[in-house]
């Protein structure tokens, strides 16, 4: 088993590590339980092997990207919808 989750593109782990982080504690163990949990890394292990630092520039890194992408959509779907021209 692949401790860093399943890698879907060149760097994807960056990704999964930084989620694992940032995520609540309580979704951390309720993805481990189901079918998809490769898709997830181990955040126990992880947390056991990384500095109050980084576990806080994985939180500042994945908060970000995922805000980013969701201002994205958001985006997208105002311009689909003629409100912003």
């Amino acid at each position: 088993m692949h401790k860093l989750g399943m890698e879907l593109v060149s760097g994807w782990d960056i990704i999964n590590v930084a989620q694992s982080i940032a995520l609540p504690s309580y979704l951390i163990r309720k993805f481990r339980k189901t079918q998809m949990s490769f898709f997830y890394s181990d955040a126990d292990l992880i947390i056991q092997h990384t500095s109050k630092f980084d576990r806080i520039l994985a939180r500042v890194f994945y908060w970000t990207f995922a805000i980013t992408g969701i201002l994205i959509l958001v985006w997208l779907a105002l311009m689909a919808t003629g409100v912003l021209e």
